[in-house]
């Protein structure tokens, strides 16, 4: 039994990120919806705040990926191709985990069959493994099924917006930082005059 607090994060954003097609080398700006979770464990109520910050990294980390796969085996707006080595990297991971779930499945059950027909939950427990086995693909299926519909290609005028957008942030953040370098300024200015003020004295 666990004893503590446990963290659960879950991030979905949108970003906007370059597409470069791998056939026609076109680049294209497109916003991507990604998706990510993560957990964080505080053992004994004693890092709770470490715990917060390692599920939200982990849920960024993910959703970070998620958009990186989405945008992989997104469809080319310009000549219409699409990545089928993307498309099998991603089926790739899903299928592993099911081929292992139904050989362990098959291996429980022919433990119950032939080597001892008396432990039925053995067989009860291998037949857990092709209705596992479909939840994985159905959960992992999504990531490839839904690609047009998480990856949105902008146009000409979104794409000015959007470096409108970036232009007035890296302004504001140079403004802030401007500002913060004055206030260094003003108050190193401010220690010195007190310390020749104390010489002075």
């Amino acid at each position: 039994m666990f004893l503590g607090k446990s963290y659960h994060v879950e991030l979905q954003r949108w970003v906007v990120s370059v597409f470069t097609c791998p056939n026609c080398h076109e680049e294209q700006y497109a916003s991507v919806l990604g998706t990510g979770r993560g957990e964080g464990m505080s053992p004994y109520f004693l890092a709770n705040e470490q715990a917060a910050s390692d599920a939200r990294r982990k849920a960024k980390r993910e959703m970070d990926a998620d958009r990186r796969l989405a945008l992989s085996m997104a469809k080319c707006p310009l000549c219409g191709h699409r990545d089928e080595d993307a498309v099998l990297s991603a089926k790739r991971g899903p299928a592993l985990l099911i081929a292992l779930a139904l050989s362990a499945s098959a291996g429980l059950v022919y433990f119950y069959l032939v080597v001892d027909p008396h432990l039925f939950g053995v067989a009860l427990f291998g037949a857990l493994g092709p209705i596992g086995s479909w939840f994985i693909w159905r959960q992992a299926r999504s990531s490839w099924e839904t690609v047009d519909d998480r990856v949105h290609f902008l146009s000409e005028d979104e794409v000015a917006k959007y470096h409108r957008r970036q232009n007035r942030k890296r302004r504001a953040a140079r403004a802030e930082l401007e500002s913060e370098e004055r206030e260094l300024r003003h108050a190193d200015k401010r220690r010195r005059k007190r310390r020749k003020n104390r010489v002075r004295r």
